[in-house]
Parts: structure tokens; C-alpha cells; sequence
């Protein structure tokens, strides 16, 4: 989330402080003190606006979209583990994993790296085929319910649907990637649970035994 740019130096400095807060006999004393290292310093949300494989902000993008359970939108089931590592195997980045609704050619410049161009649908498919047709047609054997799901599973609202049925690539971008962006942000905060305090495991809190303690005072 906060990359190697806060620390001095950068990389080398975010490498050299962080392994100094690593002591191998203490694990979550070490997890602690890597959370301190990081005190002090404002938490930013991912840029949706550059969508590049390659790079972190959009590697958490992605792990906040496999989160919502995508769907196929041939077939309505929702996609499993095996296919996401079948698309990713030997793979330098999730790339492969990765369709466009409408092709590069057609979008405004503006909008060309944006998130909301990107669906995660992992089949393998070398380059990434435009997958705006297969969202605007429900198949025949999927109903209407799981179709519902379907969307929803790629943050796709009744708007952007409608939007992107009329061929308004612009307006569809913008309304899905708010909705993206409220997802990302739902998910960074649930997992990394910002305002939590940083307490030690309960194995390691010493805890009263109550019931020894009532029976010497029994005694």
C-alpha cells in the first residue's frame, strides 16, 4: 500500500529499515514493529486512473475483484481457483487474466489506462479480447437471477449496463469506476483493518485463571 517511496532512499532504504525490524525469534513482535515502521505516514488509495498489470496498484485492484467472486458471462458460474492459475501460471503478470470491454482504439485517450476498460476474466486468451458483447447479451441458458449476478460479480450497475448497451463508453467508464473505486477501498480496509490496535496474539496476553484462584481463596 505504501510502497518503497516514503522511506529514504527509497527500495534500498525501505529494504534496510524493514529488515531491521525482523527478529527472527519473535514473530509477532516483528509483525508489530513492521506496523510501526509505518506510523505517522497518511494511507493513499490505489490510482484507478493507471491500470497496468505490472504494478502494485493495480495487483490489489485485482485481488479486490477476485474478492466479489467473478462470473462468466458464458456461462454464469462464478470462475474457480484452478482457472485463475491455469491464466497465470509461468506468467510475469496477470495480464492474461485480464479483458477489455471496449478496444484501446476506440476509447479517448483520457480513459485509456483507466481500471473500468478492465474485467477479470480468467480463460486464457493471448492478446486480451474485447469482452464488451458478451456482457451485453444474457445467453440463453443462464436466468435472469444469475445473470443479475453475473454483473454485479464485475461491478457492473443497471447503469453502466444501460451505458454501455448504447455505446457510451465514456459515460460507462466513469460510472464503473466509481463503483470500483468503492470496492477497492471496502476491501483495503477490511483486510488491512486500519484504526485496529496493534495487540499482541492472545496466546501471548496473560490471561487469569479464575477458577484457581476462587478455589484458594476457598482454602
Amino acid at each position: 500500500m505504501f510502497g518503497p517511496e516514503i522511506f529514504k532512499g527509497s527500495t534500498t532504504g525501505a529494504v534496510r529499515i524493514l529488515c531491521t525490524r525482523v527478529d527472527p525469534s519473535d514473530l509477532s513482535g516483528s509483525v508489530r514493529d513492521l506496523l510501526g515502521a509505518l506510523d505517522g505516514y497518511q494511507v493513499k488509495f490505489p490510482e484507478l486512473r493507471r491500470f497496468r498489470t505490472n504494478e502494485a496498484s493495480a495487483k490489489i485492484a485485482l485481488c479486490s475483484w477476485w474478492e466479489r467472486g467473478p462470473r462468466s458471462p458464458d456461462t454464469g458460474a462464478r470462475f474457480e481457483l484452478p482457472q485463475l492459475t491455469e491464466a497465470l501460471i509461468d506468467r510475469a503478470t496477470a495480464a492474461n487474466a485480464v479483458a477489455v470491454f471496449v478496444a484501446r482504439r476506440s476509447v479517448p485517450e483520457p480513459y485509456r489506462l483507466w481500471a473500468s476498460n478492465r474485467a477479470l476474466v480468467p480463460v486464457l486468451t493471448e492478446p486480451a479480447t474485447e469482452v464488451s458483447g458478451a456482457f451485453l447479451q444474457r445467453p440463453f441458458d443462464v436466468p435472469e437471477d444469475t445473470w443479475a449476478q453475473v454483473l454485479r460479480s464485475h461491478s457492473i450497475s443497471i447503469e453502466s449496463e444501460c451505458q454501455l448497451a448504447a455505446g457510451d463508453t465514456v459515460a460507462f467508464l466513469r460510472s464503473r469506476q466509481a463503483d470500483l473505486q468503492q470496492v477497492l477501498e471496502s476491501f483495503l480496509r477490511r483486510k488491512c483493518e486500519w484504526g485496529f490496535e496493534n495487540t499482541p496474539p492472545l496466546h501471548e496476553l496473560l490471561i487469569e485463571d479464575l477458577d484457581s484462584e476462587g478455589d484458594d481463596d476457598a482454602a
